[in-house]
C-alpha cells in the first residue's frame, strides 16, 4: 500500500498521478475503503502541488518540517 502511495505523490505528471489514484482505489476500495474515499474526495488538494513548476515539486510535496524550514529561509534567486 505504502509503494502505491509513493506512486501517487511522486508521480512525474498530474495525468499519471490520477491514473495512480485510480488504480490505488481499484486496489484498495474493498479492504481499505475509508482511505480510499479520502484519498478521491480531496484530490484536488493533495495534487494541487502540480500546478506549480517542477523543480518546486520536492518542496511542496515535502512532509519534512525541517525541510520546509530550509526551504522558506534560502535567499530569493
Amino acid at each position: 500500500m505504502k509503494k502505491d502511495l509513493r506512486e501517487i505523490y511522486l508521480a512525474p505528471s498530474r495525468a499519471l498521478a490520477d491514473v495512480a489514484i485510480d488504480v490505488f482505489a481499484e486496489k484498495y476500495q474493498a479492504k481499505h475503503h475509508k482511505a480510499v474515499e479520502c484519498l478521491t474526495k480531496d484530490r484536488e488538494a493533495l495534487l494541487a502541488f502540480f500546478n506549480f513548476p517542477a523543480e518546486h515539486w520536492d518542496h511542496l510535496r515535502t512532509t519534512n518540517p525541517g525541510r520546509k524550514v530550509r526551504c522558506r529561509q534560502r535567499p530569493p534567486g
